[in-house]
């Protein structure tokens, strides 16, 4: 159930009860999502509440829209993977504990790169935070994100360290409506790769760029994101 009195996101927890249905097998692929009605008198929580819940799974590809038809929970089939760690939108399902590790938090001027996917001016003062991402306390990969200094008021600090990597981002005016744009590759170790995350030359590495951009068109973060890919399996569903 929703507790109101705990720092994390009610919007958040009700996300979290919603995936142990699915993780469950309680609601396996295919089932009717009950209606936002039917869920704000189970939760006893707002319409708004409600539809940003919803909205980050449908992101994430957990649950599926359609129209007419309504909201179902998304045929999803994690396959087994051996000695390489899987980590995808059940991650929380994972029998080994998994977590965050604040690196650094701090203010700095934006490199041209980060600065042209932000829409700012290169060299603008923005907010930089840095995670260590870790399973079984053993660090597989590490997120630099970078906020514009108009959004900084809205980031959630407390958020840093829940599961959901978004998170921190939750207050943002707009969040609910976001998108989302990933762009995955291959890249070489670095010394910070193999210093951060232990990895040996040669080792490849599995390289995640996502752009956060609200529905007026304004990206509300840029983030750069490097896993051992000898740990680490992105899998998603369309």
């Amino acid at each position: 159930m929703i507790d109101r009195s705990s720092p994390v996101p009610m919007y958040f927890q009700l996300k979290q009860a919603l995936m142990s249905k699915i993780v469950s097998g309680e609601w396996p692929p295919g089932t009717l999502v009950p209606s936002e009605k039917q869920l704000q008198e189970q939760f006893a929580v707002s319409r708004t509440t409600i539809r940003q819940a919803l909205a980050a799974m449908v992101t994430e590809g957990i649950i599926q829209r359609e129209r007419g038809r309504g909201t179902y929970v998304a045929q999803l089939k994690p396959e087994p993977t051996g000695g390489i760690l899987h980590i995808d939108t059940f991650l929380t399902a994972s029998a080994q504990p998994t977590g965050w590790k604040l690196l650094d938090d701090t203010f700095m001027s934006l490199p041209p790169p980060v600065a042209e996917q932000l829409g700012v001016r290169s060299g603008e003062t923005a907010f930089c935070v840095q995670r260590l991402r870790t399973v079984a306390s053993e660090p597989v990969g590490y997120h630099v994100g970078f906020v514009p200094l108009a959004f900084v008021t809205y980031i959630d600090r407390d958020a840093f360290a829940l599961e959901d990597g978004m998170a921190y981002l939750h207050r943002m005016p707009g969040f609910e409506h976001a998108s989302i744009q990933r762009t995955i590759e291959a890249s070489l170790t670095t010394e910070r790769d193999r210093r951060l995350l232990g990895t040996e030359p040669g080792v490849p590495i599995l390289q995640i760029e996502r752009v956060v951009t609200v529905s007026e068109g304004q990206p509300i973060e840029y983030e750069l994101a490097r896993y051992r890919a000898d740990r680490f399996r992105y899998q998603f569903t369309v």
